[in-house]
């Protein structure tokens, strides 16, 4: 397929988003013309090297191009912008604002996937970006898919029924996910599961690396649903029973100041660091020198939750062994005791009992992590799922149900 296709995200580049970026560059590898169209200016101070060759050609907002957009197609715009204010209007003027900025830009790239000739939209996340597409697909006649995967299902989304039931194909992450939106009311018959994809080639541990003695990696921005303050929790019982140790927290977030308290209520300097964001290729050789990687995700009281994590995925694939909880679709890629071991949510003594025993048995770590390997292969290769992807944007362009 040689058509052009449009990737709509909420901002590209994003540190914490690097599966959207691998699913981009692995489409472009296998020859499909793919544009990205960011909802936001750039802003953030880390840009992944993978983007850096991306950033020429993506689509940014402009204020007078928007006007413009609007102005040309005024009926189709003023239909979208009455919809979006009618589904946002009971959460708020925020909300409704949110939702008329997202309209109005979408009204630029409508006129700019005309210019392209651009014949399909691909949003990831059932939010701000499906609403674009959704307005894309009215505005320009485009067709369009949306990939959703946590907080855009999970947490309360006015645009979620609306964006689903205008789009071609809902593709989710995990069976979990599918369920879920199922018990919303979507049309299962047109969902599909498509788990994000892992260049595995890139991701091998490589022959005689060291690993270091007690050493524990967890990575994810610090927020409520890493679990991160279970883990400092489960670090302090793990010190109060004389278990070496290190713990390394990678990533950066609205949480740090009260994790930081955390560690210094339990004097755990020195033992427990929170290293900030780094460059994933960094991230990753940490990951490959850690002895294991704990993902202590949690569920919070409004409903949020992870869907399958990028850093449990990688960690598997890089052969360290993993310690995780029994949230959302992760129990889909991780079997207790076969690629890791797994744990009730927010269980501390559970989590600290799953670290100590994997750090105490090696025979256990190697087992895992070649169980883990395995099930990120069967799981998870790009190659599979940008074949699938391809599949269903060739549906979508031949007006075939995907």
């Amino acid at each position: 397929m040689t058509a052009r296709v449009a990737y709509v995200v909420s901002l590209f580049p994003c540190w914490s988003e690097t599966f959207v970026l691998r699913e981009i560059q692995a489409l472009r590898a296998r020859g499909l013309d793919v544009r990205v169209f960011s909802l936001r200016p750039p802003r953030e101070a880390l840009v992944q090297t993978d983007a850096q060759p991306l950033l020429a050609d993506v689509v940014y907002p402009r204020p007078a191009a928007a006007v413009l957009g609007l102005a040309r197609h005024p009926i189709a715009a003023l239909g979208a912008l009455r919809e979006a204010w009618r589904e946002a209007a009971p959460r708020g003027a925020l909300a409704v604002a949110k939702a008329l900025y997202t309209v109005a830009v979408a009204a630029q790239f409508a006129r700019t996937v005309r210019r392209l000739g651009v014949r399909h939209v691909h949003a990831h996340f059932a939010t701000y970006p499906a609403l674009a597409a959704r307005t894309m697909r009215r505005i320009a006649g485009v067709s369009y898919s949306v990939t959703t995967h946590a907080h855009d299902i999970f947490l309360p989304n006015p645009h979620l029924r609306p964006n689903l039931d205008a789009a071609h194909t809902v593709v989710t992450i995990s069976e979990y996910n599918r369920r879920h939106l199922a018990a919303l009311g979507a049309d299962d018959a047109r969902m599909t599961v498509v788990p994000c994809g892992l260049d595995l080639a890139k991701l091998q541990r490589g022959e005689g690396r060291a690993r270091t003695g007690g050493s524990i990696v967890a990575v994810g921005r610090l927020v409520p649903i890493k679990g991160f303050a279970k883990l400092i929790d489960a670090c302090a019982l793990l010190q109060r029973r004389g278990v070496p140790f290190t713990c390394d927290i990678i990533g950066g977030g609205p949480l740090h100041d009260a994790l930081e308290h955390r560690i210094a209520g339990y004097r755990l300097d020195g033992r427990v660091r929170l290293v900030g964001a780094l460059e994933q290729a960094e991230v990753q050789a940490r990951l490959a020198a850690a002895e294991l990687c704990v993902v202590p995700s949690v569920r919070t009281p409004d409903g949020d939750q992870d869907g399958v994590p990028v850093a449990l995925m990688e960690a598997m694939a890089l052969e360290v062994p993993v310690v995780t909880t029994r949230v959302s679709g992760i129990p889909e890629l991780v079997r207790d005791g076969v690629s890791g071991l797994l744990v009730e949510p927010g269980d501390v003594c559970a989590l600290a009992a799953a670290i100590e025993r994997l750090l105490r048995d090696r025979l256990l770590r190697a087992r895992l992590a070649l169980g883990g390997r395995a099930a990120v292969a069967r799981r998870q290769d790009i190659a599979v799922v940008t074949a699938r992807m391809q599949e269903i944007f060739g549906d979508a362009l031949a007006g075939r149900p995907s």
